[in-house]
């Protein structure tokens, strides 16, 4: 990978000025630019992490361990949480069931 050639030219005046306030203000600890970022209203976006995930192509579940180390892709739907919710909701129903089963029995 290699940079761009330089633009021809100066940039404005009014350009130069603006980066030379930020870069001072950030040598200077008056700003940060992650609280500046966290500010901002399309920061806040609760849809932007799944935007930003499927924009970039990022694997969620990515590591930099060797896969010898450890490697989640190999585990299974049932391994996480949704799926997790799901047979945990299922279980709960079973034993109320059961519950009131045997009430029912005991009631008799």
């Amino acid at each position: 990978i290699e940079l761009p050639p330089e633009p021809p030219g100066n940039c404005s005046k009014q350009l130069q000025n603006k980066i030379l306030d930020l870069y001072t203000k950030l040598q200077n600890g008056k700003t940060n630019l992650n609280t500046n970022i966290q500010r901002q209203k399309c920061f806040r976006n609760p849809s932007i992490y799944e935007k930003l995930v499927e924009f970039c192509g990022i694997d969620e579940k990515g590591t930099n361990y060797l896969p010898e180390l450890y490697n989640p892709s190999v585990w299974g739907p049932e391994s996480f949480y949704k799926e997790l919710a799901n047979t945990q909701e299922k279980e709960i129903i079973k034993q109320e069931e059961k519950k009131k089963l045997m009430k029912k029995e005991q009631i008799i």
